[in-house]
């Protein structure tokens, strides 16, 4: 898998101006946990997370017939632009995922955004980069079970002659 196919999927974003419980419904519809967030002139102009979000939320502990139960709240007129990280980071879309993991790792982020020619195109998560490592492990895991096989195979005929 290449970093192209991590971000092929459709960019799902919010505005600045939109509300912050808004935003967290959208990230939860989508199954996402980054939303790259853009001004009314459509300028990026920050990055939402579900920690970001996670900041924003109050809570309240209650005990019900013996069970702990966390309610977990965000404010209607809170906004976007209240708890977007700023400054964007941003990296090339063509950009090898080994380099994407290593500035991940430098910065201590989760996310980059992905632009070619000074547009966004996608997102790639430290998530992706995860599905990406699986990937190559189970490739080598096959690789290796397959020359295990041969190994196997080679012996038996050798010693058939």
């Amino acid at each position: 898998m290449g970093v192209k196919e991590l971000w092929m999927r459709p960019l799902i974003s919010v505005k600045e101006s939109d509300r912050l419980l808004d935003a967290y419904l959208l990230m939860k519809q989508n199954n996402i946990r980054h939303l790259p967030v853009y001004d009314d002139s459509g300028e990026v102009t920050g990055i939402l997370s579900d920690r970001d979000i996670l900041r924003a939320t109050t809570s309240s502990i209650s005990l019900e017939k013996g069970f702990i139960f966390e309610n977990l709240v965000i404010d209607r007129n809170i906004f976007v632009n209240d708890y977007m990280t700023t400054p964007v980071m941003s990296l090339p879309a063509d950009i090898p995922e080994k380099i994407i993991a290593k500035k991940m790792i430098e910065y201590k982020i989760s996310s980059f955004l992905l632009t070619e020619k000074n547009d966004v195109v996608g997102i790639v998560t430290s998530e992706d980069l995860l599905k990406c490592l699986v990937e190559v492990l189970e490739e080598r895991e096959g690789e290796e079970k397959i020359y295990e096989q041969q190994k196997r195979f080679n012996q038996i005929q050798v010693e058939d002659l």
